[in-house]
């Protein structure tokens, strides 16, 4: 019997590892709902072993070996960029959107900190001011202030946005002021008249003409030269 015994529990091993590594646990990649219990099943020792992949894209395990479930995770249809697909669970905290909970003083914060863009430049570290007095703890200070004149059809304020930092919550602030006035919103609607085109590359997603001309207008020779000097 203790041979018996012996050679059952060695048929079952070898069952269990059969399918581990045959993969007919795949099927269930499509009931996980998060990043981690999606790569848990994935094996790297002794051999790589990959049956899911966790898209951050759509916030969905995907099965690896299903053809048809391939074709729907968006991770595999943007090209010229690396894998975004997860598949081992200490990369799961690049999902950042699986692990964020709301935070109703964080968002005050945030909100506050957008407003300070529609200031004019003398008054932005009054602004912060107010917003340490509100919020406790903070010591933002502004980094830079950046106003630029927009290349568009009509003559309005300039696009604006501000860097700020505080060294106290180890957090770096980058606001954008948006439309400002009625000409402004209404270049925004001419150029909705025409085609989307790539935001900075064709993975990126597409926007209005507009809104790139005035990302960029900022952020490549300023913006990111702020940020740098952090």
């Amino acid at each position: 019997m203790a041979c018996m015994r012996t050679q059952v529990r060695v048929i079952t091993v070898a069952v269990i590892l059969f399918n581990v590594i045959n993969g007919t646990n795949s099927a269930s990649c499509d009931s996980q709902k998060s990043c981690s219990s999606c790569t848990n099943k994935n094996l790297f020792v002794p051999r790589e072993i990959v049956e899911c992949n966790w898209c951050p894209l759509d916030r969905k395990c995907h099965n690896v070996r299903d053809t048809s479930g391939t074709v729907n995770n968006p991770c595999n249809e943007i090209d010229d960029i690396d894998d975004i697909n997860i598949k081992e669970k200490s990369t799961c905290y690049r999902d950042v959107s699986s692990t964020a909970t709301y935070n109703p003083e964080m968002a005050v914060l945030f909100a506050n900190l957008s407003a300070v863009a529609y200031a004019d430049a003398e008054n932005l570290h009054n602004c912060l001011r107010k917003i340490h007095k509100d919020t406790p703890g903070y010591d933002f200070e502004i980094h830079e202030a950046i106003g630029r004149k927009c290349p568009f059809i009509l003559d309005y304020k300039e696009c604006f946005a501000y860097t700020a930092i505080s060294h106290a919550k180890k957090m770096i602030v980058l606001s954008f002021r948006g439309s400002d006035g009625f000409w402004q919103v209404f270049d925004q609607f001419i150029s909705s008249y025409k085609n989307p085109i790539p935001f900075r590359d064709v993975a990126s997603g597409n926007v209005f003409e507009y809104f790139r001309a005035a990302f960029t207008r900022l952020y490549d020779p300023c913006i990111q030269k702020s940020w740098v000097a952090r």
